[in-house]
């Protein structure tokens, strides 16, 4: 059960998207229960059950969020599962339905881990703030439900270790918590060749130095401080061969997408800045990451980490001191270069050393891609079924027919 299932909505949609085809290929039988204003396209399960969404134009997703666990309920209330699973935030109080009807193990996904989350989400330069009080009573709806979705649920997955610790500290006892991280899909993010068709396109020479920064573009990411970061790197190369050669290449949309082309345009290194809206063939996303020599995600380590190290690329990334957030397993998360803090100063630095010690991206990119190769999403669902089966669900002595 998750609220929404298009396959590149965001990193818990796209793990439940993953993890569904997966444990389906596997040989078991999956059900999909999501809102009817999902993306089912390239879905494949046994069951795809659509909730209604709120029609309340403004309230809409509060409504929803406190809705959803019980029309999730009342479609499966005739149906019978050996395991419920949930993304975290979206059932509450309505978990209880589930373990308390169906006496089946219950198990919670919890990609947010409560207070601290919420505190991010409210603070003061979150651009969904303008949306005032429909936003607030969203997201304190939210936490609320994803607290109870941890208590009332039988086991809860988190992603790290990190996210662990998280809900220890909250009062969770360690047996409860199961650590499965993030996931890659490594036939579509691997090493390749740049592609020719599009260096043309982007106006980049084969031989150029290339920063990639993706993701959204506001101010949550700092996806800003990459930018104001750019023309330090120029000016601290001004005297190397690489300076005319050094391109940034920035991958996303968002409400901060003007104010970074003002920036560039004000700095006067347009012609080493390219801006791509954000993309959502994830095949052509393979061939950007293809083309760096090293991504800047000056925020917490997420889920585009994963791809950029699968195509080989040394991750420049925040290091994470408020326990917000821990979507990358700390194996991979040792062969990132951590940020102590955002500022555009010690990014550029960073940046600068990357630039002018190429054996050292070399070295993270090979120590990256030894280690990625553990984090396919065929291993992590062999990972998440073996859980399964330990918490109850029969174990499968013959795959089907067609696998």
């Amino acid at each position: 059960m998750t609220h929404s299932a298009h396959p590149t909505a965001g990193g818990s949609t796209k793990y439940f998207f993953e993890v569904t085809q997966q444990v389906r290929k596997l040989g078991h039988h999956v059900a999909l229960i999501c809102t009817d204003q999902a993306s089912s396209k390239n879905i494949e399960v046994d069951d795809l059950l659509f909730v209604k969404q709120i029609p309340l134009p403004i309230f809409a997703y509060l409504a929803q969020t406190m809705l959803f666990g019980l029309l999730a309920f009342l479609k499966v209330r005739g149906k019978s599962f050996d395991i419920y699973c949930f993304e975290s935030g979206y059932m509450g109080a309505w978990a209880a339905l589930f373990k308390l009807a169906k006496r089946k193990p219950v198990i919670s996904f919890s990609m947010r881990y409560g207070w601290n989350m919420l505190k991010l989400s409210l603070r003061d330069r979150h651009p969904a703030r303008r949306l005032g009080l429909a936003y607030i009573l969203w997201e304190i709806s939210f936490f609320i439900n994803e607290v109870l979705d941890v208590r009332l649920s039988d086991k809860v997955i988190v992603l790290s270790n990190e996210g662990k610790n998280v809900w220890k500290d909250a009062g969770l006892t360690p047996a409860k918590i199961k650590v499965i991280p993030y996931g890659v899909d490594l036939e579509k993010y691997r090493p390749a060749e740049k592609d020719q068709e599009l260096l043309e396109e982007l106006r980049v020479g084969e031989s150029d130095n290339v920063i990639l920064y993706v993701g959204h573009l506001d101010p949550v990411r700092n996806a800003d401080k990459i930018v104001e970061a750019f023309p330090t790197v120029l000016e601290r190369l001004r005297d190397s061969e690489a300076h005319a050669n050094v391109k940034l290449i920035v991958v996303g949309s968002g409400i901060l997408e003007t104010h970074l082309k003002q920036l560039v345009e004000r700095s006067g290194c347009e012609e080493h800045v390219r801006f791509i809206p954000h993309v959502y063939d994830e095949t052509k996303l393979s061939r950007i990451y293809n083309l760096g020599d090293f991504i800047v995600l000056p925020q917490v380590p997420g889920t585009v980490s994963m791809a950029a190290v699968a195509c080989g690329l040394p991750v420049v990334t925040l290091q994470n001191k408020t326990g917000l957030l821990g979507a990358v397993d700390e194996r991979i998360l040792s062969t990132f270069v951590l940020l102590e803090s955002a500022d555009p100063q010690e990014i550029a630095s960073i940046c600068y050393q990357l630039l002018e010690n190429p054996g050292t991206l070399s070295d993270i990119s090979k120590r990256g891609l030894e280690l990625i190769a553990d984090y396919s999403w065929q291993n992590i669902s062999k990972r998440l079924v073996a859980f399964f089966e330990e918490v109850g669900m029969p174990q499968l002595t013959l795959p089907k027919a067609n696998q």
